[in-house]
């Protein structure tokens, strides 16, 4: 997948994220643009959104993405990465 969220959002959606879903994948606005890089753990989230401003498309993506991001099994919101032998 790509460097930067916010491409590879518009390359799968063929529009611009809204700043909540890029949130909702990265995570809270961190220094430059390094943020758009990393996932963000999974927990759960209300999503007071409109109806036709992306919500599915933002839980899909964002889901994508971290699972992309984290494709090793060692992100904070794997449960495999939690798991004590």
């Amino acid at each position: 997948m790509n460097k930067h969220f916010e491409t590879a959002f518009v390359q799968a959606t063929g529009h611009s994220p809204y700043p909540y879903q890029i949130r909702l994948a990265c995570g809270q606005c961190g220094p430059e643009n390094d943020w758009l890089a990393s996932g963000t753990p999974c927990q759960s989230r209300l999503i007071d959104i409109p109806t036709g401003l992306g919500k599915t498309a933002a839980v899909v993506m964002a889901w994508l993405w971290n699972r992309e991001t984290f494709r090793d099994g060692t992100g904070p919101h794997n449960s495999r990465a939690t798991q004590t032998s």
